[in-house]
């Protein structure tokens, strides 16, 4: 097995307080203004390319951590999920706490399959890594099987369909628990600097908080609260930002197609959406936000304090 510290990545300080610059000069396009790469779809799909990960050992991985030890980002994630269990049984003292029993039950059941990260600075940049390419990051998980994990029948061929090969997955995927160690020393967690951007994330965050912790999700909602402000200090999460936009409605794609956001990549990989999520986020922000979301911070689409005021 490929040991990920033989290649230094536990020598390199994380400057988890030091707010660093953007890489705006390496984000810079030949015929010059570096905002080209989220302005024109047409040239971003050019130069673009979505990194399949097939295991831990690949080069891209290191990649990841060189980027975010160099500057401050907006972080995408997306997650391929087999399907949702049957929701749990038993007595719940509200419907916030079968709302967040029924989340734990799933996260603790099933397995991650894909993560999607989308990488950029506060203008909507994304990263070259030393190409001529943007780049977006998929990653794929050799944990689940097809023979022996629950899942749905038409949740997975809606997976084959997009183009995940859970054959190639199995013999060739990354190792979770190597990937979460990594993921603790990038510099993207337990940082107040990185903002997470997602889309009603509940599971998304509970996928990752498995991943990372090594252990099933807290049996309190408000425990799970506590872990999510410390290994993600910011977050926000895009259903839930819609709430105070008028005439907005439906999921990622429905809001992407409104706000005429382009996708880029096959639908349902999460390397593709997580992009329309970070391209999504910036359009919502300028034109129905006035730019500005703070306030929006740390609330989760369907749980706790939004799950209170519906």
């Amino acid at each position: 097995m490929f040991d990920w510290r033989k290649r230094g990545v536990e020598q390199t300080s994380t400057r988890q307080n030091q707010r660093a610059s953007a890489w705006s000069g390496e984000a810079r396009s030949e015929e010059g203004g570096h905002r080209a790469c989220r302005r024109d779809g047409e040239y971003l799909r050019q130069r673009m390319r979505a990194r399949q990960k097939q295991g831990i050992t690949d080069d891209g991985v290191f990649a990841v951590t060189g980027v975010t030890r160099r500057a401050r980002f907006l972080v995408d994630v997306n997650y391929s999920k087999g399907r949702h269990p049957p929701h749990p049984g038993g007595t719940f003292k509200s419907s916030a706490d079968y709302h967040y029993q029924t989340l734990r039950a799933n996260v603790d059941m099933l397995k991650l399959i894909q993560l999607g990260l989308t990488f950029s600075d506060e203008d909507g940049n994304l990263p070259r890594c030393g190409t001529r390419d943007y780049c977006v990051w998929q990653f794929n998980f050799r944990e689940f099987n097809l023979k022996e994990d629950v899942y749905a029948q038409d949740s997975i061929e809606l997976l084959r369909k997009s183009g995940i090969d859970f054959q190639v997955i199995e013999e060739r995927g990354i190792d979770s628990q190597r990937f979460g160690e990594l993921l603790m020393s990038s510099g993207i967690v337990l940082n107040e600097n990185v903002h997470w951007v997602t889309f009603h994330s509940g599971y998304d965050f509970g996928y990752l908080l498995k991943l990372l912790t090594c252990q099933n999700l807290p049996a309190r909602e408000a425990d799970f609260f506590n872990l999510l402000r410390t290994y993600f200090p910011t977050v926000y999460d895009i259903k839930y930002l819609m709430k105070f936009c008028d005439n907005l409605h439906g999921g990622l794609n429905r809001l992407a197609e409104m706000l005429e956001v382009e996708r880029i990549g096959p639908c349902h990989q999460a390397g593709s959406d997580s992009l329309l999520t970070s391209s999504t986020f910036r359009k919502l922000k300028e034109g129905f936000l006035n730019g500005s979301t703070e306030k929006y911070a740390g609330v989760l689409y369907g749980l706790g304090v939004d799950n209170s005021e519906s």
